[in-house]
């Protein structure tokens, strides 16, 4: 029999690792979701709260790499971008491993679909992409007047020339 990485995920180790790494007692729920890269599950624990957990395929992404882009989403959650953000783990960290799994756990939540033939959605989209800005590591931050009314910002990504934020 051929093993992999995710060999030793079976629903029992996948309840027992989310159980130790993040100090929730949990039901006997485990739900597999379809992902092409990594393993995702979604867990229940004993108030009914459902979470997911990520684990990550080994040798993709480097652990620098995972954590830095947890950090993000969590800055990004920060200045109220509706994302989900990690669940810090018992240990305080956004990441974890398994048997050299790295993996996060997240809360469940439902998403939004945007409606492309409407500007509303563009100027909704472009509004946050602006606020993204001011979370972006480095010299390419800019002040974007990212504030709770979030319109400094939609002015400016809807009067910016970059191509991937035009409506078609």
């Amino acid at each position: 029999m051929q093993t992999t990485p995710f060999s030793p995920l079976h629903p029992e180790a996948v309840l027992n690792c989310v159980e130790q790494a993040s100090g929730r007692r949990l039901l006997n729920v485990c739900r597999p979701h379809s992902s092409y890269i990594n393993r995702v599950y979604e867990l229940q624990d004993e108030d009914g709260e459902f979470v997911i957990v990520k684990f990550f395929r080994p040798g993709r992404w480097s652990e620098m790499a995972l954590l830095d882009e947890l950090q993000f989403v969590n800055d990004c959650a920060e200045i109220e971008i509706p994302v989900i953000r990690p669940m810090p783990l018992a240990d305080g960290s956004f990441l974890g491993d398994y048997q050299f799994v790295l993996r996060c756990i997240l809360a469940v939540a439902a998403g939004w679909s945007m409606n492309i033939m409407m500007n509303s959605g563009w100027n909704w989209a472009g509004s946050w992409a602006g606020c993204i800005t001011s979370v972006l590591p480095g010299p390419q931050r800019e002040e974007t007047g990212c504030t709770r009314n979030r319109q400094p910002a939609h002015k400016l990504i809807l009067s910016s020339r970059t191509a991937w934020f035009q409506r078609p």
